[in-house]
């Protein structure tokens, strides 16, 4: 396993793809995170690496594995590089709140996420040229979805610095070109309310707009429809568990919606229904 600590930027796609090239697993570090909750997860994982930044590097107390600069990387010969050649490798360790209060590492091998990846573009489609904004912490595993899925297509991911995220203006202006975007359903409300302010600002470019993580109420599905007039309206689901998503509801452009649905599997996906 290997630590993560990095703004988001281009330095934290490198590490993780960098990660998987060297044949590790990244556990992701949100610098934004309380002190004592990095380093917890950084003891529970055992980390003996960790990427960062001169201005991360020293947010995780007490550690004292080696430290690997993010901006300028580590030079590893060709030759001890392995090839991601096994489905069963582990690919990433996301920590969740956890049912005791804990935070507990949920392990992910390759061969989810890659099928998460292709199911993805099997159900939503995506091209080069597709741009999505890269709004979640990379703390949570949907950021694989923002980030990792527009690069599988030939698109770009653009991630968005905290502090405009949650400036609703600042992060309207930030996908003003977007073509793909996901939030949760709180973040997203915000945003569709920021687009509807200004009229002119009506996102015509979002072929697919994705909400999830939480419930999504039936109102904020209409205002949805409404501030991307030219989207496809998703609602996501999925445990960490997973790997990121494992159902979705596409939203009918005309007539009435439906809220708190979760929709069909994906591709290679079973859901159960234990009750009523």
């Amino acid at each position: 396993p290997v630590g993560l600590c990095v703004q988001p930027s281009g330095e934290m796609v490198a590490g993780v793809l960098g990660t998987w090239k060297a044949g590790g697993a990244y556990v992701p570090l949100d610098p934004a995170y309380p002190a004592e909750r990095l380093a917890l997860i950084a003891r529970d994982a055992g980390l003996r690496v960790l990427v960062a930044t001169r201005e991360t590097a020293g947010a995780v107390p007490g550690f004292e594995g080696v430290v690997v600069d993010a901006g300028t990387g580590a030079a590893l010969p060709h030759s001890r590089t392995p090839a991601l050649s096994h489905s069963q490798f582990l690919a990433y360790v996301i920590y969740t709140s956890g049912s005791t209060g804990t935070p507990k590492g949920v392990l992910v091998e390759h061969g989810s996420l890659s099928n998460l990846l292709h199911a993805s573009r099997e159900a939503f489609g995506g091209r080069a040229g597709d741009v999505m904004p890269s709004l979640a912490s990379s703390a949570f595993d949907i950021w694989l979805f923002e980030t990792i899925l527009p690069l599988t297509v030939g698109g770009t991911a653009r991630l968005v610095a905290r502090e405009r995220v949650m400036d609703p203006a600042r992060l309207a202006e930030e996908i003003e070109d977007a073509t793909l975007l996901h939030a949760v359903p709180a973040l997203m409300r915000q945003l569709v309310r920021e687009v509807k302010s200004a009229p002119r600002r009506r996102l015509a470019g979002v072929r697919r707009a994705f909400v999830g993580g939480d419930l999504v109420p039936q109102d904020l599905l209409a205002e949805m429809r409404d501030a991307f007039p030219s989207a496809e309206t998703h609602v996501t689901y999925g445990p960490t568990e997973a790997a990121v998503l494992a159902s979705a509801h596409r939203v009918p452009s005309e007539g009435p919606v439906v809220g708190h649905r979760i929709g069909a599997p994906l591709g290679n996906v079973r859901l159960y229904v234990c009750d009523a």
